[in-house]
């Protein structure tokens, strides 16, 4: 590289890291992408190969294929990127975090970085109701304890919110929820004190959405696991089906499930006497490249 080129590079990167924030993704594929194309606005010419070369790797499209996901980035060339990039210690943190999440094939070590990820998040966000907003999501029972409000005899006490839940949790936790939602103006004090729902639906911003979403399928999924076992087979529907289709099938496979889902929201609002909270898990992904 040319004392020109470094330079330039050096320059560009600077303004493009303010720009381009490891913690507002939840894959480091399109964020280097992101960071490329701040570098490429920047800097005249600029390319793929460049780019591996500034970042300290042969003069090839190795970055391109780890990019588009035709190459696994590892954790050691990671490092190597961060260093590069000469991000701060947070950020680098998030970033190698990132890269375990999607590296690793150890589950243990998977869920300790997302952990990671979720705690650095939450710790780099200014906005209060970022925080809430991504609190809300990262316990399953926020959402089941807001739909209990739906019951006709549903009671704001702490000690029967926790017993109507299953898997069971504790009245402190009941306890943490209910503020939490009185924070972000799901529910609200009537005039005699009592707690009541408004109108307000929960929704996050640009800055947690896709940690917060993770975060909530990855429990819910998790909980429709465990119905396997702790639930009754007449109480749950749990079936999965495995077929050969073309990539435009799978896109209407994909409109269907949304419409569906359309259907069943209108349904229960529909519904009459109420009396159990339900969860409702829809799941496509491909099993071939």
């Amino acid at each position: 590289m040319t004392k020109d080129r470094k330079n330039s590079f050096i320059k560009a990167l600077g303004s493009v890291r303010a720009e381009v924030r490891a913690q507002s993704f939840i894959d480091y594929k399109p964020y280097l992408e992101a960071i490329y194309r701040g570098l490429k606005s920047k800097i005249l010419k600029y390319t793929y190969i460049e780019f591996a070369s500034d970042l300290g790797f042969s003069r090839t499209n190795v970055i391109h294929r780890i990019i588009k996901g035709k190459r696994p980035l590892t954790t050691k060339a990671a490092e190597r990127i961060a260093q590069a990039l000469e991000l701060l210690p947070v950020e680098r943190d998030y970033f190698l975090s990132l890269v375990t999440y999607h590296y690793t094939r150890d589950s243990s070590k998977r869920s300790e970085s997302f952990k990671r990820m979720l705690e650095i998040k939450n710790r780099t966000i200014h906005s209060q109701l970022a925080k809430s907003q991504l609190a809300y999501f990262n316990e399953w029972y926020n959402p089941v304890i807001r739909e209990l409000f739906e019951l006709p005899n549903f009671k704001s006490d702490p000690e029967w919110i926790a017993s109507k839940i299953r898997p069971k949790i504790r009245r402190e936790q009941a306890e943490r929820s209910l503020e939490l939602l009185l924070q972000l103006g799901i529910i609200a004090r009537g005039d005699k004190g009592n707690l009541k729902l408004t109108a307000e639906n929960v929704s996050t911003g640009d800055e947690v959405r896709s940690i917060a979403l993770t975060r909530y399928h990855q429990v819910m999924i998790g909980l429709g696991v465990d119905s396997l076992v702790n639930v009754e087979a007449k109480q749950r529907d749990i079936s999965s089906i495995t077929v050969a289709i073309s990539p435009e099938m799978a896109t209407e496979f994909k409109s269907e499930l949304q419409m569906f889902r359309k259907k069943l929201l209108a349904l229960a609002e529909k519904s009459k006497n109420k009396e159990l909270i339900y969860q409702v898990n829809f799941q496509l992904f491909p099993l071939t490249y």
